[in-house]
């Protein structure tokens, strides 16, 4: 992408970054594997200028200089600690930059990454039960951008069941409505008042 653009390499990181499946990082760093740029999905990326090149992925990348793929590899912290496990790959961009891809899972280089523990980002396949309409169905779709939960057949997810919750239901006509089709705590709707 840097190469084939005008764009600079940490925009190229940002835009990267958005085509993670799952929650990762795409993450620029120098020849000594120190990050000069992050863009995160989902996770906490490494800190601006700390040191990740003892960790597994990085660590191999600065001995070949050649594209490197590390199934358990992690981000380390200024305070020390280190992520969970994360798929990562690694590629030389010139010879002073290297760039990292770190996923919890859908990793693309991959023909299958579960889900790393405690991660459960990964929905695809498993079943769930509407809120609203009580119906059960598999999760074959990418969920609402607004409340992260799957949408049922009806279209149905988290911001229905949320808006659902406020509603009422007017003493004259008996329909269900929004409260802003009410006035204040009246319990007649405005078109019945």
């Amino acid at each position: 992408m840097f190469r084939t653009s005008q764009a600079s390499r940490e925009a190229c990181c940002v835009r990267a970054a958005e085509y993670l499946a799952a929650g990762g990082a795409v993450v620029l760093l120098d020849a000594a594997g120190q990050v000069l740029f992050a863009a995160a999905r989902g996770v906490i990326p490494p800190a601006r200028g700390s040191d990740q090149s003892e960790t597994p992925l990085v660590s191999a990348a600065l001995r070949t200089r050649a594209t490197i793929e590390r199934d358990k590899t992690y981000v380390v912290y200024r305070t020390g600690g280190h992520s969970n496990l994360l798929y990562g790959q690694a590629a030389w961009c010139d010879e002073d930059y290297l760039f990292a891809v770190l996923a919890e899972d859908n990793v693309a280089w991959r023909t299958f990454a579960v889900p790393r523990p405690n991660t459960g980002s990964s929905r695809f396949g498993s079943w769930w039960d509407c809120e609203t309409c009580g119906d059960s169905f598999k999760i074959t779709e990418l969920a609402c951008a607004q409340c992260a939960e799957p949408r049922c057949g009806d279209g149905h997810c988290g911001c229905t069941a949320a808006r659902g919750r406020t509603d009422r239901t007017c003493d004259s006509c008996f329909m269900v409505l929004a409260p802003s089709r009410f006035e204040g705590a009246n319990t007649t709707c405005r078109d019945c008042s």
